[in-house]
């Protein structure tokens, strides 16, 4: 566990090189651990080893296919290497699984292409009702949903859900100029 702990630490400080050594200990000793697989293919995918990162999240999600947030950064790793079409299936797999997953639906507005349809609108606009959404969720539904209302010309709306986003946003990044 403190060996875990300690790969999840390197990998936060941005040191994913040294996170993916204590993995590969951890995963000589139990290969299937889903938990070192998942810090395995971040690792990876941070490292630009997209292909690596691939396959490994691929071999992971058909052992263990309920894991919404893996379903979303397989969708980020498939956006990367240009296979659009599949990581916007991937997306909408960790989104069926976690529907409260804003981080999902802003990786969909944030291919630019992508154009929300009348459904994710209305499953978007009953997340941000919700009271115990989290705040993360909650701004990246509000950024996705203000992409889907520009996208339909809506410019008031979207702005409205746009200055929502960022008064969130803002909330968890103070910033003192002075």
């Amino acid at each position: 566990a403190a060996r875990h702990n300690y790969a999840g630490v390197l990998f936060r400080q941005n040191k994913p090189e040294r996170a993916l050594e204590e993995t590969s200990i951890l995963l000589s000793s139990d290969p299937r651990n889903p938990s070192y697989r998942v810090l395995q293919s971040a690792a990876l995918a941070h490292l630009g080893e997209h292909e690596k990162a691939r396959k490994s999240y691929g071999d992971l999600l058909r052992e263990y296919p309920h894991q919404p947030r893996s379903w979303m950064s397989y969708g980020h790793v498939l956006k990367t290497l240009g296979r659009t079409r599949e990581g916007i299936d991937a997306y909408r797999k960790a989104i069926a699984l976690m529907p409260s997953l804003g981080e999902a639906y802003w990786s969909l507005a944030n291919l630019k292409t992508f154009r929300f349809g009348a459904t994710e609108i209305a499953a978007m606009r009953a997340q941000i009702e919700r009271n115990d959404l989290k705040d993360d969720d909650r701004f990246h539904l509000e950024f996705a949903l203000g992409k889907a209302l520009e996208d339909l010309s809506d410019y008031g709306s979207a702005f409205e859900h746009y200055k929502k986003g960022n008064e969130l946003r803002r909330k968890a990044l103070p910033y003192d100029a002075g």
